[in-house]
């Protein structure tokens, strides 16, 4: 999957996460019915404290040499368990000569977990038009008892990877990338972003299947000094 990394470029987090998420795999499709290709997920565990277990939801997302503008609902739904969700409000991104739509934010009832196995993916156009792929979702639930204690070594265990993402205070991205050596400490940051303001931690599994956000964090100069 693509990755979006630059120290002065100005994106905006949504499209940080789509850039993060997407895989491409071409297919032929009719003029008629939504040019999409094989839809890509992720599955992500969100931890917001150091005293708690990540919460969970389901990314899934398609790239589209048609008008994305032009698909109007998407449905998803897990095979297994007959989960089913509508998204009208369509998440898009215009990047690379291609277009993508999606949801980031697919949480089951009742807090279950994310369900593996099967799921199809459905795109309905203006004209009603619809068009609709299945996919499996695999991944290792042990992620849902992983504290943030253990996160970074369960992660290594399992050939994963880190990244990080700095904010300003409009939550405007100022980096995204691999975390380097200069960004081990507050200090680091600072001394490269002046405006930065909060930072988060990314941890990568499964080739991007499972990504792992740690709380954010504010840039307060001297705090780790």
């Amino acid at each position: 999957m693509p990755y979006m990394q630059s120290h002065h470029q100005k994106i905006s987090c949504l499209s940080l996460v789509f850039s993060v998420l997407f895989c491409f795999f071409v297919v032929s499709c009719s003029q008629n019915t939504p040019e999409i290709f094989q839809p890509d997920y992720s599955v992500i565990f969100d931890y917001t404290s150091e005293d708690l277990p990540p919460s969970s939801r389901l990314a899934v997302y398609m790239a589209s040499v048609s008008d994305v503008k032009r698909y109007e609902t998407l449905k998803i739904k897990s095979l297994d368990t007959d989960y089913t969700w509508y998204i009208s409000d369509i998440q898009r991104l215009a990047a690379d000569g291609l277009q993508w739509a999606g949801c980031n934010n697919l949480v089951p009832p009742d807090n279950e977990k994310i369900p593996a196995g099967y799921y199809e993916v459905t795109y309905y156009n203006a004209d009603e038009k619809e068009t609709s792929f299945t996919f499996k979702v695999t991944y290792d639930e042990e992620f849902y008892d992983i504290m943030i204690s253990d996160l970074s070594s369960e992660i290594i265990k399992k050939n994963g990877y880190e990244k990080i993402i700095i904010y300003d205070k409009e939550k405007t991205v100022l980096f995204f990338g691999p975390r380097p050596d200069e960004f081990r400490t507050v200090r680091g940051i600072w001394n490269v972003f002046r405006e930065a303001d909060t930072y988060r931690i990314m941890w990568y599994a499964n080739n991007g299947r499972v990504i792992c956000m740690e709380p954010e964090r504010k840039v307060v100069p001297g705090e780790d000094d």
